[in-house]
This record gives structure tokens, sequence and C-alpha cells, in this order.
């Protein structure tokens, strides 16, 4: 449900149940440098005794945190009142009104990103103003794509298309992106729920975060590289892929001396 800046809402008690889409888009806090939602964030995380919030008042967050503003349609408000208006929800728009839930969110979608584009090739999310986020990470073709990527991988391995280091590389590329996907939904189921509280769909949108991460851990783990039998973890046990670290840039893997 939409409002615009000459309607008048009246809230019933109904609507007070639904998480609402409600940030204010003045002249003086569109100037805050840090921006509100910077500093909501970074607070929440300080009280917290955490780290995860240690690059938020970099200045690509001002300018990403402005950009949502730009782009946000003046003091208009959003009530998720129904399971659609969730899918059709933009990024921005979440971010501004409920920036600590939208700041982890930001972190996991990356990660499902990274870990797209080392097992499927999947392009870099460009546009995080439209993204729909509840829409990103349900969609079957994506699914799709691991699938079909995870079986040309396994006939490369077995045909010896791909092996010795290159195959130590792309294993352990595979091994950090889970890593770290496993470590941003940890951070999402931490603070989500904690953030929107009792309110309906909250939980819901937590079941579909949750499922992204699911269904790309089970297709890894589902993955053999050997026998029906020998697992992605076993293989790169026997691959010694322990024995490799990142490089000073921290994007290849070299061997420990």
């Amino acid at each position: 449900m939409y409002t615009t800046p000459n309607s008048v809402e009246i809230l019933g008690e109904n609507d007070k149940k639904y998480i609402r889409m409600d940030f204010s888009l003045d002249d003086q806090k569109s100037r805050c440098n840090p921006t509100p939602q910077q500093r909501a964030i970074y607070n929440f995380h300080e009280a917290r005794h955490s780290n995860e919030a240690d690059d938020i008042y970099a200045s690509a967050w001002f300018k990403r945190t402005k950009d949502f503003m730009k782009h946000a349609h003046q003091n208009a408000h959003v009530v998720l009142d129904s399971w659609q208006e969730v899918e059709i929800l933009e990024f921005g728009v979440f971010f501004l009104a409920h920036p600590v839930a939208g700041y982890s969110l930001w972190h996991f979608l990356c990660a499902c990103n990274e870990l797209d584009a080392i097992v499927c090739g999947r392009p870099p999310i460009d546009d995080w103003i439209k993204l729909k986020p509840f829409s990103y990470t349900e969609t079957e073709e994506d699914q799709n794509a691991w699938e079909e990527a995870l079986r040309d991988l396994k006939g490369r391995i077995e045909s010896g298309d791909l092996e010795g280091e290159n195959l130590l590389q792309k294993l352990y590329a595979i091994f950090c992106g889970l890593e770290k996907l496993d470590v941003t939904f940890q951070t999402v189921e931490d603070t989500f729920i904690s953030n929107l509280g009792s309110k309906m769909f909250a939980e819901e949108m937590m079941n579909t975060i949750r499922t992204a991460k699911e269904w790309r851990c089970q297709k890894i783990a589902n993955l053999s590289l050997a026998d029906d039998t020998l697992s992605v973890e076993e293989d790169l046990s026997m691959c010694s892929i322990s024995a490799y670290v990142h490089d000073t840039d921290g994007t290849q893997p070299v061997p420990r001396n």
C-alpha cells in the first residue's frame, strides 16, 4: 500500500502489524554526512561490541545511501500488507527504512552473487537501487544455472580437463564463497528479526533468505567428484586445500611454504 504526500493516511489496528517503509528525505537530513542510516547501523553494532559495520562510514556507503535517497519517492510510504508487496519491494527503499537489516542483507546478497559468479558466471549486481531482494533470492533460473554449471564442472574433472592447480583454485574459490555466504547469513539471522520484530511477513522474509543459502550449500554438498559417495568436503581435503592460503591481495590461493 502506497501513500502520497497529498494523501492522509489513517492507520488501523491491522496496519500496525505490518512492516512499514517510512523514512525522511527532508533537505537537512539529505545533507548529513554521515547519513542517518549510516549512524543507525554504526550505533547498533557498536552497542553490541561488534565490528560487523567497520566499513559503514566509508565514502562508498555515504554515496550509496545518498543514491538511495535521490531515487526514493519523496515522502512516499509503503506498508507491506501482502507478500506481493514484499516481492516488488526495492532494496533502496528497504535500506532507507530499515538500515540495520538492509545492511546485513546487502552483505548476504553480495555473498550470494559472488558465489553465483564463481559457480555459473553470474554477472555482478549493477542496480542496487531497484533490486528486488526477495524476488532476487527466489529465482528458479538461478538454481537451473547452478545445476548445469556443476554438471559441467564434474564432467571436466572426471575427464581430466580440469586438474592440478587449476582444479585446486576452482575448489578453493568455491570453498571461500561458501564460507563468506555462511558468515553473512549468520549476521542476517542475528539482526534481521531483531530489527523487524514480529511484524507480518518478517519471518517469511527471513525464510526466503535462509532458503537462498540452503539451496546453494545443498547443491555443492551433493556434488560428487569421484564417486557417488564422495562429497565436496572430502574432495577439498584430498586436494589439500588446507595447504593453500590467500596471497597478499586476497584474491588467489598460493601454497604455504
